[in-house]
């Protein structure tokens, strides 16, 4: 179905400056930039103004990358067959469709002024004509409530590639599959998780008398939704690191972690660090904090200073080739790298992956970690195996082939020694592996807890 436009009233904001033809202009300058190099940076190359500016920049840029395929599919349905377009003009015609269907509060006049005008001054008259006749011609279909666009596969839809929404379709069948690409285009906003001495209700009291919102998670009490987060970085518990950012996934799992982890804990792959945070803050003794990067390493001691949380030992080592005795510690916390699926609706520069198998580059590294893992984790001891992917052939697969190559190693359900909250009922699966799909509030997540029984 043509998913109709309202009619709504749009308000009018203050005078559109040249100060917000800037942020246009850099948005379409950095959104080219990707298109070509295929390296997403989502901060701003040049410079732009006051924090409005870059809130502005952020939002469309994220819409570009979020909805494009939709975008491009509104355009082509205004234009005559055999119009080629300058790569300039078919990204300012995208970046106009994202306007007028998604930012309300933007009048259309000052989108179309703006866009048609600096099409323009760069390009010339015709390119402008062009411009301004395709974007008029949406603003009286959504005037007239016409559906736009027309009828759509769902990889067109939603904005993801064919091959990518087919094996979600196989992997999970069809209605799931539909489910995980709309909730990939619906971004409310960050999670964020209490800090030391704090639960989800005295935080949720503190940022309301700074004059933010951030109501508790419909599933996950103690993490906090934060939907306009403008103003949330200026605040005094940021300050004082009452809070940190993170997912409800990372929560949930740092959670089961905290109550079912003993002795010892080594967090690989762990920059910055946000999980060893709450083990930390949960009473966890953590042993190290690993990671490759020096500079993530970095990030992540800043992060335990301003949440006042006492800081493990951060050892900057390859997780593949640990300077540990072999049966040297009781837990290892193996967060691998991987597609990072899971987190499109955050991440929409994922969906851009050019194939299935630059997708899935990380396989032979999530191995080789996995078994270094097992080198260091002595007898009775666990690997807690977790990726933010969807794909199975990084969760499912990967551990089925580590259990049959290491028979020492076995899959403990989560539920096992203390039962899940009633609110988490479906995110065990019935093999006892922890598997979230992407929701209107969740992002996807996977782990799986490997006991060695020799």
């Amino acid at each position: 179905m043509g998913l109709a436009k309202p009619k709504q009233h749009r308000p009018r904001l203050r005078k559109q400056n040249a100060s917000a033809i800037s942020v246009r202009e850099q948005v379409l300058a950095d959104f080219g930039a990707f298109q070509q190099s295929g390296r997403w940076n989502p901060n701003p190359s040049g410079k732009l103004g006051d924090e409005r500016d870059r809130r502005l920049y952020t939002q469309l840029l994220q819409g570009l990358a979020r909805h494009h395929r939709l975008l491009e599919a509104v355009v082509q349905e205004r234009l005559h067959r055999g119009i080629h377009l300058d790569p300039k003009v078919a990204a300012t015609l995208a970046l106009g469709v994202f306007e007028l269907l998604h930012m309300e509060r933007i009048p259309a006049h000052a989108t179309l002024n703006e866009l048609v005008g600096g099409v323009r001054q760069q390009l010339g008259i015709a390119p402008s004509r062009l411009v301004n006749g395709v974007l008029r011609n949406l603003q009286r279909d959504l005037e007239t409530d016409k559906p736009v666009p027309g009828e759509q596969p769902l990889a067109v839809r939603t904005s993801h590639p064919d091959w990518m929404v087919e094996r979600w379709m196989q992997n999970y069948g069809t209605e799931q599959a539909v489910r995980i690409c709309e909730a990939n285009n619906r971004f409310a906003g960050i999670t964020i998780c209490p800090g030391l001495g704090l639960n989800g209700r005295a935080l949720q009291q503190l940022l309301a008398e700074e004059g933010v919102q951030a109501p508790p998670h419909p599933r996950v009490p103690e993490a906090l939704l934060v939907e306009q987060s403008a103003g949330l970085w200026e605040t005094r518990a940021y300050e004082e690191g009452r809070f940190w950012v993170q997912d409800t996934s990372s929560q949930v799992i740092t959670h089961l972690l905290a109550e079912r982890l003993e002795g010892s804990v080594l967090d690989v792959c762990a920059a910055p660090g946000g999980k060893s945070l709450g083990l930390v803050r949960n009473g966890v003794r953590v042993q190290a904090v690993c990671d490759l990067s020096t500079r993530r390493m970095r990030r992540g001691r800043n992060n335990f200073e301003r949440c006042q949380v006492p800081c493990p030992p951060l050892l900057v080592a390859d997780g593949t080739t640990l300077p540990l005795p072999t049966g040297s510690v009781d837990a290892v916390l193996l967060d691998v790298p991987c597609s990072a699926t899971g987190t499109i609706r955050k991440n929409p520069d994922i969906k851009w992956t050019r194939s299935a198998t630059e997708l899935l580059k990380w396989l032979p590294l999530q191995s080789q970690l996995l078994h270094e893992a097992a080198r260091v984790v002595r007898p009775g001891g666990v690997i807690a195996y977790a990726t933010c992917s969807l794909e199975l052939e990084e969760n499912v697969r990967q551990v089925q082939s580590f259990l049959e190559e290491m028979p020492k190693f076995v899959l403990e359900p989560w539920s096992i020694s203390k039962p899940l909250p009633t609110a988490w009922a479906g995110w065990e699966t019935r093999e006892g592996v922890w598997h979230m799909l992407p929701d209107d509030t969740t992002m996807g997540f996977y782990a799986a807890f490997l006991r060695c029984v020799e």
